[in-house]
């Protein structure tokens, strides 16, 4: 897929070429601009010239017949001449023009805000056809901001003083580990892989990464982790929410054996996208930080990242990195409560005394359950600390009696 390229939403022009200059002239034959290919063989039509040619007063050769051009050289040689007889554009899956006519193109008027796919179908007067390879493009509206920056990044980085609203840290202890700022609620989201690749970790990362306030890490010094995915568009996706208030949000990337495609947008798509596409040596590395500025045009949007392999220099080990990202700007949000309820035991349900009593809590939060705590009224029954959460309540005596905290369930007990 070709880099994508923003457009003001309204309009764009789209224009299709041949990127093959050969053309097919039926079972086994192909016209070429520069040498005549027919019946197999190769047929080079300078030695037909040069029999037709006489020198004149000058002694220069001049030419006794007019040069030989696809059409001709297909009447000749008793060949079909195949011809493309239009272009169908898509967008995804709906049609949005056709061209029948050179230069082919059209312009698509009222295009949509948003991440489009493009492509183009030609047919040739033999009733084939071919799409051509995606391009995507970015359409955006207005009232939004975003711009980005991209610096080598510095040897050692203090992600607790540098995300002062959220952080994020991947590959510490195994490809999956997880690390971002505790206390707050998660604001900066764990990466989406996209491609089949497996996720792996590597230990050898330019920039040491530290931090205080971690969870569930506490606190770790100089670790050189991230993660990586080897091959051709496979990569990673992460969001951050946006909003009017500005914000800054840094991706600690890196790179080998190929060239990335680094792109950023808003979920309202109310600002241009901002792509990069990063190139290592061929068989070197390549780190870089990107730092992006954003706003939003109204509330409850996200900044969406995509960091892909586009070309690969090295096909077998060429791959994209990602070590960590810092945000900061706007307030982090206040940290609401979690909800929590009693599932099992229903409410007035009825036991047989001596009991056993399994109860059992949902509990959610937008950041991480840390303790859930089971009551009988006023007094403590036991806790978990993880899901699912559930306590085995022995010897229950004989009453009515209240499971509180979590919820308020009540359920009875009869000899």
């Amino acid at each position: 897929m070709e880099n994508p390229a923003s457009f003001d939403q309204l309009r764009c022009r789209i224009t299709a070429t041949i990127v093959d200059h050969q053309m097919d002239l039926g079972a086994g034959n192909r016209f070429d601009s520069k040498r005549h290919v027919a019946s197999g063989g190769a047929h080079d039509t300078r030695r037909e010239q040069s029999a037709n040619r006489l020198p004149d007063q000058s002694g220069r050769q001049r030419d006794l017949r007019r040069r030989i051009g696809p059409a001709d050289y297909c009447r000749r040689h008793r060949l079909r001449w195949k011809r493309l007889t239009s272009w169908n554009f898509f967008v995804g899956a709906a049609k949005i023009g056709q061209a029948t006519a050179r230069p082919f193109g059209i312009t698509w008027t009222n295009a949509t805000a948003g991440d489009q796919i493009l492509t183009a179908k030609a047919t040739d007067n033999g009733g084939a056809s071919t799409l051509s390879r995606p391009v995507e493009i970015f359409v955006n509206g207005t009232g939004g901001t975003l711009s980005g920056a991209t610096l080598f990044p510095p040897a050692r980085v203090d992600l607790t003083a540098e995300g002062t609203s959220d952080w994020a840290h991947w590959g510490l202890i195994t490809s999956k580990s997880f690390d971002h700022r505790a206390g707050v609620p998660r604001q900066i989201s764990d990466l989406t892989v996209l491609g089949t690749n497996n996720v792996q970790r590597f230990t050898n990362n330019y920039t040491a990464d530290s931090w205080s306030d971690g969870a569930p890490t506490a606190s770790t010094g100089d670790t050189q982790t991230g993660v990586f995915l080897y091959g051709l568009t496979n990569g990673f996706r992460l969001t951050a929410p946006a909003d009017t208030d500005a914000r800054a949000l840094q991706v600690y990337v890196g790179l080998y054996g190929g060239k990335g495609n680094f792109q950023a947008y808003l979920s309202d798509f109310s600002a241009p996208a901002y792509t990069a596409t990063p190139s290592s040596e061929y068989y070197g590395n390549f780190y870089a930080v990107y730092t992006l500025q954003y706003t939003a045009a109204s509330p409850g949007q996200t900044l969406n990242v995509r960091y892909t392999a586009d070309t690969l220099f090295d096909a077998d080990y060429g791959n994209v990195t990602v070590q960590a990202a810092s945000l900061s700007g706007a307030a982090a949000p206040t940290n609401a409560p979690p909800t929590v309820a009693i599932t099992s035991p229903t409410n007035n349900a009825s036991f047989a005394a001596p009991a056993t009593v399994v109860v059992v809590a949902k509990a959610d939060d937008d950041g991480t359950i840390s303790l859930v705590e089971f009551f009988n009224g006023g007094n403590e029954l036991g806790q978990t600390t993880a899901s699912p959460y559930t306590f085995t309540w022995t010897n229950v005596p004989a009453g009515k009696l209240h499971l509180d905290r979590p919820g308020h369930r009540q359920f009875e007990r009869h000899d």
